[in-house]
């Protein structure tokens, strides 16, 4: 009988951006982006996370995304097919004080997800 070991998920963050990962198919990726609260507003500081195929069908599926007062936005993929995807975001610039110029400064965040393998055959099945 083969031994099936669990394959923790693929953590990305905020360092994470601009860096390329690979993993199988059925795989999890967590992207866990923390920015900022501003102290003139509650409003989040992350747009959505999205995925989009770059190479390839749709490699990434979202499985749940969840947004935070603080900023915070957690989205969780499931490696679903081969294939290449660009997961991204956008940080907005901290909101100015009310009565002050400021700017509206949108930083974006990227990464390079390339799936490997099969369904049937991820990573806690050794064969490849």
């Amino acid at each position: 009988m083969p031994i099936h070991r669990a394959v923790p998920p693929l953590l990305l963050d905020t360092t994470s951006n601009g860096k390329a990962f690979v993993v199988r198919v059925d795989r999890l990726v967590v992207v866990s982006l923390h920015g900022p609260k501003s102290p003139f507003t509650d409003e989040d500081q992350w747009t959505e996370v999205t995925a989009k195929a770059i190479y390839g069908a749709e490699a990434l599926e979202k499985v749940s995304s969840s947004r935070a007062k603080s900023g915070a936005v957690v989205t969780t993929f499931r490696a679903v097919s081969r294939g290449v995807d660009m997961i991204s975001a956008l940080s907005s610039s901290l909101p100015c004080a009310p009565g002050r110029p400021c700017t509206n400064l949108m930083v974006p965040w990227s990464v390079t997800v390339r799936v490997i393998g099969n369904r049937g055959n991820s990573e806690s099945n050794p064969r490849d």
